[in-house]
């Protein structure tokens, strides 16, 4: 992700099929469970936990578009899950300053 997140043209298309296995395999491991532990969040859905909420910042940021529900419908269903729970989201930095700070991290990087 960082590749496609710092990147632009070519040189960030490179990252673009790694970053979709990677989700792939991820949408595999959920395949049938609301967690990736199954019924209850664990260690795995914390660590993984960036992607409902950074994944689509960084989309924005980078100009490229990763993640398709329909493509991922496991995934999909598990960031609902992750996002809903009360612990998670009343956790979360305010959008808006956060896609501020990854604009101006971008443009620091690329500068």
């Amino acid at each position: 992700m960082t590749g496609i997140f710092l990147k632009d043209g070519e040189e960030q298309e490179k990252y673009i099929e790694p970053a979709l296995g990677g989700l792939a395999t991820i949408d595999q491991a959920l395949r049938g469970k609301k967690f990736f532990g199954g019924e209850k969040i664990g260690y795995t859905d914390l660590v993984l936990g960036w992607i409902p909420y950074w994944l689509p910042v960084v989309e924005e940021v980078s100009g490229v578009k990763l993640f398709d529900p329909h493509r991922f419908p496991s995934l999909s269903t598990w960031a609902q899950n992750f996002m809903d729970l009360p612990l998670i989201n009343q956790n979360l930095p305010p959008r808006d300053e956060f896609l501020r700070i990854l604009h101006q991290t971008r443009e620091t990087y690329k500068s």
